[in-house]
């Protein structure tokens, strides 16, 4: 058991060994503290760049070729509940977008054409309005 004695000796040890410009200039807080400032700077414009919530893909069959004329349904998950699903239909290249889903992390997408229908696809995005690009096979 350490006396209250030995205990302020070992305080005052503490306090002359090491001070708060030793330890804010230590080489591992400078580097922690550049990754982290690095970090930030580069991911900042990145998310500014990409963060207009758009989801557009390319719908495409098992050889490639593109899907055109097809409904492509999209539906937001949350944790308590889903939003209803909304829908769109490719263009003559297969090209289908959803505009300002900004607040969509999670979501799931399906393909319909000609009374076919695939699968859900489960997606998740790195933060709320990142833009994704998707290429989607409708192999039902």
């Amino acid at each position: 058991m350490i006396g209250t004695k030995s205990l302020r000796q070992l305080v005052l040890l503490a306090k002359e060994t090491l001070s708060w410009k030793q330890v804010l200039l230590n080489r591992f807080v400078i580097v922690i503290t550049v990754v982290l400032v690095l970090w930030v700077g580069l991911t900042a414009p990145y998310v500014a760049a990409h963060d207009d919530g758009n989801i557009s893909g390319t719908v495409v069959d098992a050889s490639g070729d593109p899907v055109n004329n097809a409904t492509v349904v999209a539906q937001r998950l949350m944790t308590k509940n889903q939003d209803p699903p909304i829908s769109t239909t490719t263009d003559e290249n297969g090209r289908f977008i959803f505009e300002n889903k900004s607040n969509w992390l999670e979501f799931r997408i399906h393909i319909k054409k000609d009374g076919e229908v695939s699968n859900w696809e489960r997606h998740h995005l790195y933060f709320e309005g990142q833009n994704s690009d998707l290429t989607i096979v409708f192999d039902p």
